[in-house]
């Protein structure tokens, strides 16, 4: 999977979503726990977010690997 990311594309939650298997729920959690990293755009419920290839891919071999957990 991590393959099919491009380093220099940004992705949506619902990009990332898919790529992680898990709800976009969750992919905001993990944005919003500063456990994934991400650009925001607006305020509110408007509030979105762009994630950067590369922070994806890192955040994948992270999430594989358990860091989070230790």
């Amino acid at each position: 999977i991590r393959e099919s990311i491009e380093k220099n594309t940004f992705y949506s939650v619902l990009d990332a979503s898919r790529y992680l298997g898990k709800s976009e729920y969750y992919v905001k959690g993990f944005i919003e726990r500063k456990l994934l990293k991400a650009n925001s755009i607006g305020k509110g419920h408007g509030k979105r977010y762009f994630i950067k290839g590369e922070w994806l891919v890192t955040f994948l071999a992270k999430w594989e690997g358990g860091d989070f957990h230790k």
